[in-house]
């Protein structure tokens, strides 16, 4: 059962969980009191565990409080962005909370007699109209000016929209003579690459010429049976010293049979 005991009222609510896919019921205790300064309606775990409360719901924020046409003892508790979906244990139940609750829809202070949603909604009607008033003789009041200073912000918005759209032509010309020159440094250096190429493919073809015929008088010297002298070392260690590619002195033996002199 639902309790009122002066300017407190609570009692057992059934209230519809917002996380997870399936959003069930779970019972909470409830607990509003009239003389709370910032209008919060607390709910707890249970009547015997009230030190910390599970949340609470902002009468100030509150913007409606309704009475599905579908259920028998649900009701809404609407605020922005969410709508807080609660169950009474019965009918009467139900109409005390919402009686109670009412009055104090967008913070509002209440009464002793209760209230009702027009009401509540009356007076945000009356409140909008006042500031509608106010806003309507303020434009009339500084309109002139108001506009006159947003041109002059707009204007110099746009100077320096232009400002900032020449100094970003500027950065692109200077990114493309960059480019440019990157560019032609590509080519310089592929046309060295080229170049070294061809310098070490001709220097290599001089080396096994020069190395073909440093066997050659090798190999004449010996089958002639001439005298080495320690200027012309015996082939079998010529290629430590004249080879540096890895090649042996064994690979050359068929082209230096075919270029002796016949006897």
């Amino acid at each position: 059962m639902s309790e009122v005991s002066g300017t407190k009222t609570s009692g057992y609510l059934m209230k519809r969980g917002e996380k997870g896919l399936v959003k069930g019921y779970k019972k909470r205790w409830f607990v509003f009191n009239t003389e709370d300064a910032e209008k919060r309606c607390f709910y707890y775990p249970s009547r015997d565990d009230m030190v910390k409360e599970l949340g609470f719901i902002s009468m100030s924020t509150v913007t409606d409080i309704r009475k599905p046409a579908s259920s028998s003892f649900d009701f809404e508790i609407q605020v922005p962005g969410r709508v807080y979906y609660l169950q009474a244990p019965t009918e009467k139940e139900m109409n005390v909370w919402i009686e109670t609750l009412t009055p104090h829809i967008g913070g509002g202070s209440g009464g002793s007699g209760g209230g009702s949603n027009d009401d509540a909604i009356k007076q945000r009607d009356e409140k909008i109209a006042q500031l509608e008033q106010k806003l309507k003789a303020l434009q009339a009041e500084g309109g002139e000016t108001d506009e006159q200073k947003m041109r002059i912000e707009l204007h110099a918005a746009n100077e320096k929209a232009e400002k900032l759209a020449a100094e970003l032509e500027k950065a692109k010309k200077s990114v493309e003579e960059l480019e440019g020159k990157l560019h032609s440094k590509d080519d310089e250096l592929q046309t060295l690459k080229v170049k070294s190429k061809k310098s070490e493919d001709s220097h290599a073809e001089e080396l096994t010429e020069l190395k073909k015929e440093y066997f050659r008088a090798c190999a004449i010297g010996i089958v002639q049976q001439r005298k080495i002298t320690k200027d012309l070392p015996p082939v079998a260690e010529l290629y430590k010293s004249c080879l540096d590619d890895g090649t042996e002195w064994k690979d050359f033996v068929p082209w230096i049979k075919t270029t002796l002199p016949k006897k």
